[in-house]
């Protein structure tokens, strides 16, 4: 093998061995052989090397390097041109440039998987400088995958702005900062969120199915399942939440509108119930309220829908089903014995849309009735809302017992059920919601289930609440928390601090229905647009806008011509139900106009309210034709109807009830009527009269020279009611008779003398008892003298001279100006001359007050803080002449006690028949009979026994052989009469708090006789002309009566029969006693002080020839035409004309005139009604000048027979 030579030790052979060493890998020239090792890698002059060439690490520039140098050096330097890898952390201290293009690329290759990293730092040591990329404002960084070219750009867009040239940001982290990017989770979540407390968020999350569904109930109706607790209470007049939701959901598949119901259980307590339902309760039904109803047992309900539903529960019987009533059509026959469980539903087919009743038989076995769901339209269309609710349950009562609502979920499988039960939970809330959810999606697996979150309360404490609200966030259901959305429950919405006001309901349902909906906002947006929509309407303060009723969506023809109602009533209990029927309710001029009936129903406390500020209210019935007659029409077949007056401030102290047939009696018997109730009058100047039914309650004047008789018939033949009783006063000069007719018995007195006045009294059924004015009366103290022309201090006046004074000025109509506001709970502010009118065309206007339960009594209360409660009266063609009023505690007056009552006002009989007998309170205003032949007592006791009210007047007849002994009671004092003998009357009165006087037609001791003089002395005896003491319990001197009415604020100027009768002429002729009048100066001293003309006349054209007639008022050199030119027809006549003028000052030198001329044409029964005419004139100073008024009546004609006859003319004035 070759080698070197070794020094000193290859003497003289060391060139040789040198040469076989160098010719390895040297040709004989020197150079490297091109096999040899050398030859490939150390190549001199462009040697070729074969082999590795092995050098040292380079010192020098011009040494070789090794690899390691070189690998050393291009991990260390980034190449400008070229490809190269770099590996390892790179600093560069400079800025590293590059040239865009192909040569121009920069790749980062880390480890495979891992990816490469362009890191720039700035060294720790240099603070001032910072890192950056800097791309040239004309490029951008560009992405790829590495296989193709870049496809995502990030460019810059502008000073500050980068443009991600239509690329998305992936994978980014939820922002925490204000600045902070957000994901599109984030925001999702964010906008379906409230971060408002109370706010509804924009967006709803989770509630995708239930948009569906809605979206094509149009087409499909579809099914929803709602668990609640007590906050779903309500009735079918105070609907309850869930049915307000029902609602929203069907009417966005356009179903008719209106307040629908829901679902309504058998036999339920503080929850919607059947009307009518027999059986027994059972709580292991749907909601708990079922009713197990044996054969023959019945159920019913009625409801405005168009077809029914029926749950039940497996049984044993049938349920037979039938519209209108138990004998209406059957619908179905259910056996209940062919299914199990309970939820089992029944659907009827289509029925007409109107108020239809379902009535429901139990037959052939007992058979359990869960509920009824009457259908508006969603039978075939829309959401169906079936509520499970039951007061006190939590989620617990429904998950352990499948048949109290889990079994409805199994049989419906509804696309949605909600769950709202936690307002009884326990402190393990959420287990039991957990626990409910999974009972209803082990049932129902593709149902979406909603949890609502209940309103903190006393029943569910916060901490409580919360902690169950964590629980169901965990569950995977959408929650509407009721909680958060509606923070200000407790303030405003709450009743007893758990359940909710009709305004909470309405929250519930409109809040729930907003956060499930696709567009929260947008439900509720749309909501406040067309305003409040609520059953129950509360509002606090005053009202200064407009409420408007109508019927939503039948302007756009997608529902039911329904009617908007006005519904007042406490907690929904009592109702005053105004409805349009046929629409409208009228409020022009001033006036409600209702056509039709208005029913009030008040099943309980239930009220109609008027009131006027300083005036009296008023309800004023009254008929535009003369045939129908206005009335206020009371009546019941299950209690006794009943008109009650009160101050206003407290209940009615006084009423007014129906008592029996043609009876009417004054709070219970022991009311006391103040007024002066004058009979009517009946005159007969003949020699005999038998009484007739007509002549119940009036007084009977007989007037003959010759003697007379006045029969008293028996019962068959005038059927006069027991307790009627009459006077008979005889002003003729011949003895009256009184005999009892066929059949009949009288009792009492017989004869009747000139100027005495006999009292008939009917005390059974054909029996009567008369009772003759005897010589105890003071007659000779008593004037009688219709125009009191005497003007004694000393005496006084009859009641008929009185009545005559007084209707003589004409003391008529009350005219009331201005118009009617009601404002309120119906508040009729009557100021002016604002009316309620009921008016119905060809019949009675009517307001009907009625009870639907046994026992309620429908009542009329009316009450002022102000003034004195009255109702009024008239004839419908002028303001009502006739009031009934309250003047005191169970006190009445007719007009202010000047009034007249027809009616038979006849007192019930309490027919005693024993020895002795004290007074009761229910006695006052009855007549007592004494019917005994032995000796008897009457005690008349003290106001701790018997609390009869002062001023009450007791008559008590002795119809017995016995005499009885009147006497006072213990603590009670008598003074008058005590002795009542056979057949006469006593007049018992209670004149203090224990005090009676007795009149038993005798002399009485220290009394008033007839030969006195003079009454002045007397303590019951005022002679005050300004009535200043306004007594109840002592009479006025005629003299002060003549002075207080002649002082009044009516003043006649004129009274009498008008000028005489004229006819066949063409000049125009006052009609007015002396022609034109002159109205002194001063007379109209006030704004609003008026002056009234009332004119009636006869007039006549029964001969043939046309007839124009024209009247007028002239006031002043003014002149108003009212029946201008009105024609009567050939042979038309017409028996009389009323005119009806008032001139009303508004100011000293300004008046109204108005003038309203009604022809009553008798023969073909027309009443002719010009139209009312006013005008505005002005005046001389009415302070100081006189006013010239007149009356003018002008015929054009040539008949002969026509004429025009005044009787009656009266100018009055009315001063405020």
């Amino acid at each position: 093998m070759a080698r070197l030579p070794i020094v000193n030790s290859d003497d003289g052979i060391w060139g040789g061995i040198l040469n076989e060493f160098l010719e390895v890998e040297h040709n004989a020239d020197g150079t490297l052989k091109s096999g040899g090792t050398l030859g490939a890698y150390a190549p001199l002059a462009s040697p070729t090397f074969t082999g590795s060439v092995t050098v040292p690490a380079p010192v020098n520039a011009t040494d070789a390097v090794t690899k390691q140098y070189v690998d050393a050096i291009d991990n260390n330097n980034v190449k400008l041109t070229g490809n190269q890898t770099v590996g390892g952390e790179k600093t560069f201290t400079s800025t590293v440039k590059g040239t865009y293009g192909s040569n121009g690329k920069l790749t980062l290759a880390g480890v495979p998987g891992a990816g490469g990293v362009l890191a720039l730092y700035n060294d720790a040591s240099d603070s001032d400088d910072y890192p950056g990329l800097e791309v040239s404002s004309t490029q951008g960084i560009f992405f790829g995958d590495g296989t193709s070219s870049s496809d995502v750009v990030i460019s810059r867009a502008g000073a500050g702005n980068l443009n991600f040239n239509s690329a998305r940001l992936s994978n980014l982290a939820d922002p925490t900062a204000d600045q902070d990017a957000v994901t599109k989770k984030f925001l999702g979540e964010y906008v379906s969120t409230s971060n408002l407390e109370g706010g509804i968020s924009y967006k709803s999350v989770g509630f995708e199915a239930f948009h569906d569904a809605v979206a094509q109930s149009e087409t499909t109706p579809f099914d929803m399942v709602i668990f609640n607790d007590s906050l779903d209470w309500g009735s079918t007049v105070n609907r309850p939440w869930t049915w307000r939701f029902g609602d929203r959901v069907a009417e966005a598949a356009g179903t008719p509108t209106g307040l629908r119901q829901g679902t309504v259980y058998a036999k339920a307590s503080g929850h919607p119930t059947m009307d009518t339902c027999d059986g027994t309760t059972t709580d292991t039904t749907t909601g708990g309220w079922g009713a197990v109803l044996s054969s023959g047992q019945t159920a019913s309900h009625t409801a405005r829908c168009d077809a029914w539903s029926v749950g039940y529960t497996a049984g044993a019987g049938n349920l037979v089903v039938r519209d209108g009533g138990p004998t209406g059509t059957i619908l179905a026959t259910i056996d209940t014995s062919a299914v199990s469980g309970s939820g089992n539903v029944w659907t009827s087919g289509a029925l007409t849309l109107g108020n239809n009743q379902i009535h429901i038989t139990a037959s052939g076995g007992s058979a359990t009735l869960d509920f009824v769901m009457p259908h508006l339209g969603t039978r075939t269309k829309g959401g169906r809302v079936w509520s499970v609710s039951h007061s006190g349950w939590d989620n617990t009562h429904y998950a352990a017992t499948p048949s109290r609502g889990v079994d409805l979920v199994e049989k419906l499988t509804p696309k949605v059920v909600i769950i709202e039960t936690g307002t009884n939970a326990t402190t393990t809330y959420g287990q039991e919601i957990d626990d409910l959810v999974t009972a209803v999606r082990s049932v129902s697996p593709t149902s979406l289930v909603v949890v609502i979150v209940p309103p903190v309360s006393i029943a569910i404490p916060r901490a409580e609440l919360d902690a169950g609200r964590a629980v169901v966030q965990t569950l995977d259901v959408p929650i509407v928390d009721w909680d958060r959305l509606i923070p200000d429950y407790n303030d405003r919405l709450v009743v007893d601090g758990v359940h909710p006001t009709s305004t909470g309901v309405e929250t519930f349902a409109s809040v729930t229905w907003a956060a499930m909906s696709p567009d929260p906002l947008g439900s509720l947006a749309r909501t406040v647009g067309k305003g409040v929509r609520t059953d129950i309407l509360e509002i606090e303060g005053p009202v200064s806008t407009d409420i408007t009723l109508m019927g939503s969506w039948a302007s756009l023809g997608r529902g039911g011509p329904d009617a908007p109602h006005i519904t007042m009533g406490k907690n929904g209990s009592n109702l005053v139900d105004v409805q349009a029927l046929p629409g409208v309710i009228d409020t022009t001029a001033g006036l409600m106009k209702v056509a039709g009936e208005v029913t009030i129903d008040t099943p309980g406390d239930g009220e109609v309210r008027f009131a006027g500020p300083n005036n009296q209210p008023l309800i004023s019935a009254y008929s535009v034709s003369t045939n129908p007659y206005p009335s206020i029409f009371m009546g019941t077949t299950l209690s006794v109807p009943i008109i009650g007056f009160g101050s206003g401030a407290t209940a009615a102290d006084a009423s007014l009830m129906y008592v029996g047939s043609k009876q009417i009696m004054h709070s219970n018997g022991e009311g006391t009527f103040i007024a002066n109730l004058a009979p009517q009058i009946n005159a007969q100047t003949g020699t005999s009269y038998t009484l007739v039914l007509a002549d119940a309650g009036k007084q009977i004047t007989r007037n003959n020279s010759s003697a007379s008789t006045q029969t008293l018939p028996q019962n068959s033949d005038v059927a006069i009611p027991v307790g009627t009783q009459m006077r008979i006063h005889n002003i003729g000069t011949g003895t009256v008779t009184l005999q009892a007719g066929t059949g009949a018995t009288l009792v009492g007195d017989t004869n009747l003398t000139t100027n005495a006045t006999a009292l008939i009294t009917k005390i059974s059924t054909n029996g009567w008892l008369a009772s003759v004015a005897g010589s105890g009366a003071f007659s000779s103290l008593i004037i009688d003298e219709d125009d009191m022309v005497s003007n004694l201090d000393t005496k006084v006046p009859t009641q008929q001279s009185v009545k005559a004074y007084v209707d003589g000025l004409n003391i008529g109509n009350v005219k009331l100006t201005g118009n009617q506001t009601i404002t309120g709970n119906i508040t009729v502010n009557t100021t002016g001359d604002g009316d309620i009118r009921m008016a119905e065309s060809g019949n009675q206007p009517t307001i009907n007050f009625y009870s639907l339960s046994a026992n309620a009594h429908p009542t009329v209360s009316l009450g002022t803080i102000f003034a004195s409660p009255a109702l009024f009266f008239g004839t419908g063609l002028a303001a009502p002449d006739t009031m009934l009023g309250r003047s005191g505690v169970k006190q009445f007056s007719i007009n202010a006690g000047e009034g007249t009552l027809a009616a038979n006002l006849a007192p019930v009989i309490n027919a005693q028949t024993g020895l002795s007998y004290t007074l009761a309170l229910t006695d006052a205003g009855k007549q007592i009979t004494r019917s005994n032949a032995a000796a008897s007592t009457q005690t008349l006791p003290q106001n701790s026994d018997a609390a009869i009210p002062v001023g009450t007047q007791i008559r008590i007849h002795n119809i017995g052989s016995g005499t009885v002994t009147l006497q006072a009671g213990t603590g009670a004092t008598l003074v008058g009469d005590t002795s009542l003998v056979t057949n006469k009357t006593a007049f018992i009165t209670k004149i203090s708090t224990n005090g009676w006087l007795v009149n038993a037609g005798g002399s009485v001791a220290g009394a008033t006789m007839n030969s006195d003089s003079s009454l002045a002395g007397n303590g019951y005896f005022l002679d005050e002309d300004n009535m200043a003491s306004d007594s109840a319990t002592k009479v006025p001197s005629q003299q002060s009566v003549k002075a207080y009415v002649d002082a009044s604020k009516i003043v006649a100027l004129q009274q009498g029969t008008g000028a005489a009768a004229f006819d066949t002429t063409t000049a125009e002729t006052s009609v007015l006693s002396g022609g034109a009048i002159t109205v002194p100066a001063g007379t109209l001293a006030t704004n609003g002080d008026q002056i009234v003309v009332t004119y009636v006349g006869d007039v006549l054209n029964n001969t043939g020839g046309a007839v124009t007639q024209t009247n007028r008022l002239k006031v002043g050199s003014n002149t108003l035409v009212g029946l201008n030119g009105y024609s009567l027809a050939t042979n038309a006549f017409v028996p009389q004309c009323k005119i009806h003028a008032t001139v009303t000052r508004v100011s000293a030198t300004s008046v109204v005139a108005e003038m309203h001329t009604i022809l009553n044409n008798a023969l073909n029964t027309n009443v002719i009604q010009a139209p009312i005419t006013s005008a505005s004139y002005t005046v001389s100073d009415l302070s100081s000048n006189t006013l010239n008024l007149d009356l003018t009546w002008q015929m054009n004609t040539s008949n002969a027979s026509a004429r025009i006859t005044p009787k009656i003319v009266v100018i009055k004035v009315e001063r405020v």
